[in-house]
């Protein structure tokens, strides 16, 4: 699997876009309804979310304020 750049993580809304990105290999065969109801529930409840860190002038303050929330 490559790496995704920051606007991937950053503008991306719909984590399904993950599992089309998965190799079909029979590893991954053997986990996709697992990846599938990971990413259904992480979608349900909100679990994850991207935010940028630019480190100048208390950015650090709004980021620890967004992860305690």
């Amino acid at each position: 699997m490559s790496a995704f750049n920051l606007d991937f993580y950053t503008d991306v809304l719909d984590l399904n876009f993950l599992l089309d990105h998965i190799k079909d290999s029979p590893f991954t065969q053997k986990y996709k309804k697992l990846n599938e109801a990971l990413v259904g529930l992480v979608e349900d409840y909100g679990l994850v979310s991207f935010k940028t860190l630019d480190i100048q002038v208390g950015v650090i303050r709004i980021l620890v304020g967004a992860v305690q929330q």
